[in-house]
């Protein structure tokens, strides 16, 4: 064993002190939580300035030789040491220097006075410059010990010491004896936990104040679609922000540390974490792009959108660059909390919210009426680009801030999908010419992509799968004429129910909407009968409408209105069910993209993946 440690080059035995020596060392006696003060007049000779701290059998030993200007001490520390204080075994852990680089510190002076403050606690001893409490120097000690001794590691000549009492060090309570690192929360009743221990819903201090008003972590509740602003005051202590979307008992996790030039986040994402953010949760993804640096500490804002199974985060104005966790249903509380709670973080919250109108009526328009300006804040005008002008083509909705969905045969021409250089979109418009700018807040873009699902073939499919999504080459600015359309996945329609259907089909350059009734996939295919040869277009990715009677639209929908949203309400919002797709039955029957069967394909694009290699869900199809 004596070999072993050897090699491992731990046993110190050049600490010996002549005996002679030792007899003229200063000395005295601590007790728990005593601070005394110690001057020492030093000599390059003696190399290390040693203090120990002894019981009747051993020993442990701090030596310094040098420190910063901001008083971080150049030390060694020694655990192990027999009674004399030889024979130890040096600690690499904490030796040497450990706050800061060895280039700054400056080594002690011949004939130099310092001045040092020593505390005894349980089972360690406690070392500072006179004055700089908070880069105290720490060493495991013998629980018993009391004797303290202060001596030169090298040299013959004798080592001018001074130890005084503070009147006042004898008053210390068990807490104000604890010294805790910086990655460490204190308790109150005294002893250091670990620093992400504070607010992690498990109690690791006995009195649990590590848990204490971790009850209060800022939240609010988000719908899916929404698109919320969230702004910070934060502190560069806090190691990142933690963006937490919750159930009643479990949530979903972006931690987010900081951030690439170009506004791409450094993140962890976790699942499976209890309510507040803090234990049990598993790693699902995470990603640290070239150049960040972590977050400085001052304003900081981001927005968050709830989707169809997942959180989305992003720096603001940087939506290319979001980030994503898997989220479970019904999550709908969103919280943000610091990574490491050292002191509370200032949290503000701000909409819109998805699927409202806020300069609509109480009632918004009824069946083929002319809509009025911010009524239907989500809908969008897609424009095919010409050498000299933008022609109309068809509708869409806003579902984020790059992504506008519609239909898949818009963009679909000789069996291919389009270049997403022949067209723009349009957003918080009443009317359909592109020039016709009804307000400043008209918001307008070329389109970057065109994510068309990987299935949809046209007539070849009869029109299954006839969907896509519009990213945009500019991240719209949300206002009250232009929001997003909420998009649930878990919204359930049944036969009877209103849709509503905005449009500037037939060739109106004003918008209108008309009032529908939702029939599902068996209802339409038990009314397309009449016209078995249409039956085939009743894919089973479709639900239907009727044509309303009596509206002033002739046809309810018309060409022009494809790739439109169809919306229904629930409470005070409106969610996206439907896209235009195809008209049957002399114009009396209208089928529409069943967005809730595309939902997984729906968020894999939003996240980026080509459409091609989307994980997507195979629809089961009806053989007609």
């Amino acid at each position: 064993m004596v070999g072993l440690a050897a090699l491992l080059g731990v046993l110190v035995a050049a600490l010996a002190v002549p005996s002679q020596q030792q007899e003229a060392v200063a000395n005295a006696n601590l007790t728990l939580g005593e601070v005394v003060t110690v001057e020492v007049q030093y000599h390059t000779d003696n190399g290390y300035i040693q203090f120990l701290l002894c019981d009747s059998e051993s020993c442990s030993i701090i030596e310094v030789r040098g420190a910063t200007p901001e008083g971080v001490l150049w030390f060694n520390s020694y655990t192990g040491c027999n009674k004399d204080g030889n024979a130890c075994f040096y600690d690499n852990d904490a030796s040497f220097y450990r706050k800061a680089n060895q280039s700054d510190y400056t080594m002690f002076k011949d004939n130099e006075t310092h001045v040092f403050e020593v505390q005894k606690r349980p089972s360690e001893l406690v070392l500072w410059v006179k004055g700089k409490y908070s880069d105290a120097t720490r060493l495991a000690v013998p629980a018993s010990g009391r004797r303290f001794l202060v001596r030169p590691a090298e040299g013959p000549s004798r080592l001018p010491v001074k130890i005084m009492a503070e009147s006042s060090s004898l008053t210390f309570s068990w807490s104000d004896m604890v010294y805790c690192d910086s990655n460490q929360f204190k308790c109150k009743d005294g002893p250091c936990v670990k620093l992400l221990d504070r607010c992690s819903g498990t109690k690791e201090c006995e009195d649990g104040s590590d848990e204490f008003l971790c009850d209060q972590i800022p939240e609010t509740n988000i719908s899916v679609g929404d698109i919320l602003t969230v702004r910070l005051k934060f502190k560069n202590d806090s190691g990142g922000v933690g963006f937490l979307l919750c159930d009643f008992n479990t949530c979903s996790k972006i931690h987010v540390d900081g951030s690439a030039p170009n506004g791409a986040l450094s993140f962890t994402a976790y699942t499976g974490c209890n309510s507040i953010g803090g234990n049990l949760c598993t790693v699902a993804r995470s990603d640290h792009p070239a150049k960040w640096t972590t977050f400085p500490t001052g304003d900081l804002t981001f927005e968050v959108q709830r989707r169809p199974s997942e959180l989305a985060v992003w720096l603001e104005n940087h939506a290319d660059k979001k980030v994503t966790v898997p989220v479970w249903r019904g999550s709908d509380r969103l919280r943000v909390r610091p990574h490491f709670w050292r002191s509370e973080m200032t949290v503000d919250f701000d909409g819109p919210h998805c699927g409202s109108a806020p300069l609509a009526p109480v009632t918004l328009t009824v069946n083929g009426e002319e809509a009025d300006l911010g009524v239907y804040p989500w809908h969008a005008a897609i424009y095919e680009r010409f050498p000299d002008t933008r022609k109309y083509i068809c509708g869409g909705s806003l579902i984020s801030r790059t992504m506008v969905i519609s239909v898949a045969h818009c963009f679909y021409r000789n069996f291919e999908v389009q270049p997403a250089n022949k067209y723009d979109v349009g957003l918080g418009k009443l009317y359909s010419d592109w020039q016709h700018d009804e307000v400043t807040t008209v918001f307008k873009s070329e389109v970057k992509r065109i994510l068309s699902h990987p299935y949809y073939q046209g007539e070849r499919r009869q029109y299954g799968d006839d969907i896509a999504l519009l990213e945009l080459k500019k991240s719209v600015q949300l206002s009250d004429y232009i929001q997003p359309i909420c998009f649930d996945e878990e919204l359930v329609m049944n036969t009877g129910d209103n849709i509503r259907v905005v449009g500037w089909g037939g060739g109106l350059t004003k918008l209108e909407s008309v009032n529908l009734t939702y029939q599902s996939f068996s209802s339409c295919l038990n009314e397309i009968q009449s016209s078995p040869h249409e039956v085939k277009y009743v894919t089973a990715d479709k639900f239907c409408t009727f044509r309303a009677r009596g509206v002033n639209r002739p046809a309810g929908v018309t060409q022009g209105d494809s790739g439109g949203g169809a919306v229904a309400k629930r409470g005070a919002r409106w969610f996206l069910v439907g896209l235009v797709s195809v008209r049957m039955n002399k114009e009396k029957i209208f089928g529409f993209t069943d967005v809730s069967k595309h939902s997984k394909w729906t968020v894999g694009a939003m996240d980026g993946g080509s459409s091609r290699n989307v994980t997507i869900q195979r629809q089961r199809r009806s053989v007609v």
